[in-house]
């Protein structure tokens, strides 16, 4: 197997990964945590955060799922016009914008402020943070799993000639 197959390989196992557990979030989670009262909702909430952040395993998925096509990326730069480099581009485009950014940008600092919370009196605001974090969700699941199809895509289409015979 060539090293950029692996790679593609892990890029769909990761970038599946965090597909899976953002719909499992928002397809399960989310609908539980809306009904929680305000010291339900930080205390559950805290360990969420700290679950997925200590060890970093979320982060170290969502590394993984840009480092593995970035890889890829750069072994077929002298192929872009192939469909799996084009593909990779556009998937590894999406997951960095729409599923990176969005976490680094509007998550993180929400989970930050979450973290501080006294879990007997969260803040006033606490269901607009709660309905923000979540109402991202939104763009970072589809995000995640239209990146997870491109990268799947690209399994079937086969490598350019120059990158099969070099990696053998």
């Amino acid at each position: 197997m060539k090293s950029v197959r692996y790679a593609q390989f892990v890029s769909v196992f990761f970038t599946g990964l965090f597909t899976g557990l953002m719909f499992t979030f928002m397809l399960v989670i989310q609908r539980m945590l809306v009904l929680l009262s305000s010291t339900e909702y930080t205390s559950i909430m805290q360990g969420l955060i700290h679950g997925a952040d200590d060890p970093p395993v979320v982060p170290a998925i969502v590394v993984i799922s840009i480092v593995a096509p970035l890889y890829i990326l750069i072994q077929l730069r002298h192929h872009r016009e192939n469909p799996i480099f084009k593909l990779t581009l556009i998937g590894l485009i999406i997951f960095v914008i729409g599923v990176f950014g969005i976490t680094i940008g509007i998550n993180a600092p929400i989970n930050n402020q979450i973290v501080k919370w006294s879990v007997q009196a969260p803040p006033a605001n606490w269901m607009v943070l709660r309905d923000q974090w979540n109402n991202i969700n939104w763009i970072r699941t589809p995000a995640s799993g239209l990146s997870f199809v491109l990268f799947m895509l690209t399994l079937a289409l086969p490598l350019p000639q120059a990158v099969s015979e070099k990696s053998s």
